[in-house]
């Protein structure tokens, strides 16, 4: 992030060398003061306002599978569609259950009423189960069952993107601990929105990480007992169907309010998102 700042700064001098002309000797006091500001602003604005790039958005992936054994009817959604919670998924052949129950209410004089009633209860349940919907609002993200497929309990017949439960979480120094809090403001920008800076809110934090799998967001060289975990809810919609899990996201963390830094700060994290086009 430095870097890319003191790029911005470099040029903006080259810029007012060219224009305004200054020779050498003013080139230098000038080179020498907007140094030394910029400098100052960026550990001031990194000790105020926390920036995080070890960050990435972490979708809540939710397989739906079938309750009952059957054979697939019909599939009413595909890829990359947008569902609610309850949408129909998938209809199973209801035949099979719906003979059960006939069977059972022929044969009901014969056999014990109360047996008979609980079978039939149960056959009619098996026949509600075979509308298979959607128990999360999300994303389909993959179909791995189609038309005519026999499928079970153990058949991973759709992956949907929970959308509620996906979040950004960010490694943090142990030493920006003190700026942060809940509910504290946030921005997020990701790879993969160019452009679109995200507001958020800093919904929990973990000072002592003990799960592996965020290893992955740091190098080698350093140990996760280093950062505190901050997971943070975004505060507008994302389309899922343009992420992937794990994508790059950056992150900085402030509090609400007005001042000239706070204002330079978002300024400049806007300007390294687009830094994302060329890469």
């Amino acid at each position: 992030m430095n870097t890319v700042l003191f790029g911005i700064f470099t040029a903006l001098l080259f810029w007012l060398y060219r224009i305004l002309k200054f020779d050498v000797k003013r080139l230098n006091i000038l080179l020498f003061s907007a140094l030394s500001i910029f400098i100052f602003l960026v550990l001031f604005m990194n000790n105020s306002y926390p920036y995080s790039s070890k960050s990435y958005i972490l979708l809540n992936e939710h397989y739906i599978t079938s309750k009952v054994s059957g054979k697939i009817v019909k599939v009413n959604v595909k890829k990359r569609d947008e569902v609610k919670a309850g949408e129909l998924l998938f209809q199973l052949d209801t035949l099979p259950f719906l003979d059960i129950v006939n069977t059972l209410e022929r044969d009901k004089n014969g056999l014990g009423e109360d047996v008979i009633d609980a079978n039939i209860e149960k056959a009619q349940i098996d026949v509600e189960n075979c509308s298979i919907r959607a128990d999360v609002s999300g994303y389909v993200r993959e179909i791995n069952s189609n038309i005519l497929d026999e499928v079970d309990s153990s058949s991973k017949m759709l992956l949907l993107i929970d959308e509620q439960k996906s979040e950004v979480v960010a490694l943090f120094k142990k030493d920006k601990f003190s700026k942060i809090s809940l509910n504290s403001s946030a921005k997020v920008s990701f790879n993969s929105f160019v452009g679109h800076i995200f507001d958020a809110t800093v919904v929990d934090i973990v000072e002592n990480i003990d799960d592996l799998i965020y290893d992955d967001l740091i190098d080698d060289s350093e140990s996760l007992t280093q950062f505190i975990l901050v997971k943070i809810k975004l505060n507008e919609r994302i389309d899922l169907r343009k992420v992937a899990n794990r994508d790059k996201a950056e992150v900085v963390v402030y509090e609400d309010g007005y001042n000239p830094t706070l204002m330079l700060r978002k300024v400049l994290f806007a300007l390294l998102n687009w830094k994302n086009i060329i890469n």
